[in-house]
């Protein structure tokens, strides 16, 4: 028999069987080697299971904790790598506990062929001892899917806080946004009075009553300001109606940006169209109205 990577228990064990069995006992049954390697195997199955399960416990406290307060996400990390080496390992572990258990059903019927109806002494405690050790597979297999489970439960919830942490992230920074954009509204009427009055179309009389005088081209400033307003939303619009499209998926999103100008005409002939078919729409409707 050849056990690689056993530990030093195993060693141990077999020279005390040497001591306690005899020769003759040994050659009759030889299952017991077996039967001592599969408890030694559960053995350092079971402590790997356990010592994943208090990592795992003290990351699923911590995640608790931190499900109450999603705000303190965006300063404190989860491990989310720590998560996936223990989901990896505990797949590992069910792995090798799904195999041993394969292993072990096929050895207990070649175990049970072999000693026949009439089982010795010895072959009997084999016997049982198997079966006892099939029974702890199974607990630990048991055990390790429902760590499976609750790793799965707690990367879903840590996923869940992360994301509620950036919604009050991104609250936050929109109430700044709110903040300055009230501020510039109370603000913008008294800057556009103060810009209108501080240009040169007019002037403050410096003679008796102080009176404002308006120069005759103050039209001027009004034929310059309209179209160059017009022409600011018309670019504004043509940008967000390529970026709008973009998102909808309607254009390729690693098509080259042409900031809107390229899908211009195409969204001049999208408008017109909408509006064909709302008119198309409405004498459809009208007109078995009409008959009536």
């Amino acid at each position: 028999m050849f056990c690689f990577g056993a530990p030093a228990t195993l060693r141990d064990r077999f020279r005390k069987l040497k001591d306690t069995a005899s020769c003759d006992e040994l050659m009759q049954d030889p299952y017991v080697f077996l039967e001592v390697v599969f408890d030694e195997l559960y053995k350092v199955l079971d402590r790997t299971g356990w010592a994943i399960s208090d990592i795992f416990g003290k990351i699923e406290t911590r995640t608790l904790e931190m499900s109450r307060t999603p705000g303190k996400s965006t300063k404190e990390k989860l491990n989310f790598q720590g998560l996936h080496n223990l989901a990896k390992h505990t797949i590992y572990l069910r792995e090798n506990c799904e195999a041993a258990l394969a292993t072990m059903s096929d050895l207990r019927d070649h175990h049970k062929a072999t000693c026949g109806d009439r089982p010795t002494q010895s072959q009997e405690c084999t016997k049982q001892a198997l079966k006892y050790q099939e029974t702890l597979f199974q607990s630990t297999q048991r055990r390790l899917a429902s760590l499976d489970a609750r790793i799965s439960n707690l990367v879903q919830l840590s996923f869940h806080i992360v994301t509620q942490g950036d919604s009050r992230l991104m609250q936050s920074e929109n109430q700044s946004m709110k903040t300055i954009a009230v501020m510039t509204l109370i603000f913008m009427p008294l800057s556009t009075v103060a810009g209108i009055f501080g240009t040169q179309f007019m002037e403050l009389d410096e003679g008796p009553g102080n009176h404002i005088t308006v120069s005759q081209d103050f039209w001027l400033l009004w034929l310059i300001a309209v179209p160059l307003t017009i022409l600011v939303i018309v670019i504004w619009r043509v940008w967000y109606a390529d970026a709008k499209r973009r998102l909808t998926d309607e254009i390729p999103r690693d098509a080259a940006r042409f900031m809107g100008w390229k899908t211009l005409r195409q969204t001049l002939q999208g408008s017109d169209d909408t509006q064909k078919g709302g008119c198309s729409v409405m004498t459809r409707e009208v007109s078995p109205d009409a008959k009536v």
